[in-house]
């Protein structure tokens, strides 16, 4: 290291740093093949940003799987970051990212040998709506997109679509650069389990503010005293579960449940299964004999 022109031996700087759990690891595969990402600032005497990513389980319970220190959010830094969270602790095909449309981030992404070429990256929608809003300032318009991004027909996608060219051809055609399936549900194919946004990430940064002030020892070892206690927690709620005999997590019943209470209430003709076109007539809404494919 050089201090003002003179080189100090023996002196270590600190740039980066990578660390997860094995738990976090173990656990991985038991949760949806979904990754959120996220990075955010520092505090105090260090300007580095704390990089995060976060799955969840079938039951809605979130878990941080690999945490990251790093000078900037620089492509180079989302390379260090991602290229360790593929290696040590998601490696499996067709994951699913979502994060926000950073250019260091899609740069690191689509960086040549990079490890992610056969998963899958999404868009945070609500960024999308954000980088709309700010190129064409119209709040009416950026709840257009939002609907559009959370629209599961693509028949309804494309009649939004054609409203908005009406109102803003320049704005539809910014939208339309952009791949749909990496930012509208309608296009998506199921791969992000109904996650429009990259909330879970932020959620677990909003709960590491107050240790983002901290030493980097200190950082490292909050997080692991974090997921020591809530480890055991899990732990202790799952058992009784399986020990109960039960096959689904309690949110994953809750869930068919009312699937079939749902169901009791709808006249159903089925006109090609085969592409499953069905005519659905629901009996328990205002207006009676909605009809849906």
């Amino acid at each position: 290291m050089y201090y003002n022109g003179r080189l100090l031996r023996g002196c270590q700087v600190f740039k980066c740093l990578f660390w997860t759990f094995k738990q976090c690891q173990d656990a991985f595969p038991y949760c949806k093949p979904l990754v959120q990402i996220d990075g955010t600032f520092m505090f105090g005497r260090y300007t580095h940003r704390l990089l995060v990513a976060v799955v969840q389980n079938g039951g809605g319970r979130i878990l941080p799987i690999a945490f990251a220190i790093t000078p900037g959010e620089s492509s180079d830094d989302w390379n260090f970051f991602l290229s360790r969270l593929r290696r040590h602790v998601c490696p499996q095909p067709d994951i699913c990212v979502i994060s926000d449309r950073g250019a260091s981030i899609l740069a690191a992404f689509d960086r040549e040998g990079s490890l992610w070429q056969r998963t899958h990256h999404r868009y945070c929608l609500r960024h999308v709506a954000s980088n709309y809003y700010r190129q064409y300032p119209s709040k009416s318009e950026r709840r257009q997109v939002t609907n559009m991004g959370y629209e599961i027909n693509k028949d309804r996608f494309t009649e939004i679509l054609a409203i908005l060219r009406s109102q803003n051809g320049e704005g539809a055609a910014y939208l339309c650069n952009i791949r749909f399936e990496q930012w509208a549900q309608a296009y998506d194919g199921g791969l992000r389990y109904v996650h429009m946004t990259s909330n879970l990430a932020e959620c677990i940064n909003s709960v590491l503010k107050g240790t983002r002030h901290l030493p980097i020892t200190s950082i490292v070892r909050e997080t692991y005293f974090c997921l020591a206690a809530l480890f055991p927690k899990r732990a202790a709620t799952y058992s009784g579960q399986m020990q109960g005999s039960h096959v689904w997590c309690s949110k994953v019943v809750q869930e068919i449940n009312k699937a079939k209470a749902r169901a009791n209430i709808m006249y159903i003709v089925c006109h090609d299964r085969d592409n499953l076109w069905f005519r659905v007539t629901e009996s328990d809404r205002p207006h009676q004999g909605v009809v849906g494919g």
